[in-house]
């Protein structure tokens, strides 16, 4: 299911983007809704994420999807919880990354991490890519969201 995010103003609350708003309006009037309020994590910088690595993901079809991406390379970079399977095997999963579970300080930390993780890895992640043109999709993701 969607998200939808909404954002606190005097007296309501309204969707924080176009996406947002067109899942609103598809619910019917009366409908109840569960809210999960965060502090101390930023929504745009939580989409720019996910904007950096669908630029992975739109140029090589390998990967399947930014969800799946980022808990590969979670488990590369060791942003991961260890624990034992039903097996009795100790396995990595890879750490949440919601907006409950991360402040904005690892989540800021964690994104740098994947920024130098992709570059050192284009070659695979994207072949044929330069790190210069990477890096300018990344400027431009941070500057106009």
């Amino acid at each position: 299911m969607d998200k939808l995010f909404l954002e606190k103003i005097p007296g309501a609350a309204i969707p924080t983007d176009e996406n947002c708003q067109q899942l609103f309006n598809s619910f019917e009037i009366g409908q109840k809704f569960e809210i999960v309020p965060w502090k101390d994590r930023k929504y745009s910088n939580h989409k720019a994420f996910f904007k950096m690595v669908n630029i992975v993901v739109q140029n090589n079809m390998q990967w399947k999807s930014a969800h799946f991406l980022i808990k590969l390379i979670q488990i590369d970079l060791g942003n991961v919880d260890v624990g034992v399977n039903f097996k009795g095997e100790v396995e990595q999963f890879p750490k949440s990354i919601a907006f409950k579970n991360m402040s904005e300080i690892a989540f800021k930390k964690l994104f740098s991490e994947f920024v130098d993780y992709i570059l050192a890895n284009l070659n695979v992640l994207i072949p044929g890519m330069k790190e210069s043109v990477f890096q300018s999709y990344v400027m431009r993701i941070l500057e106009f969201g």
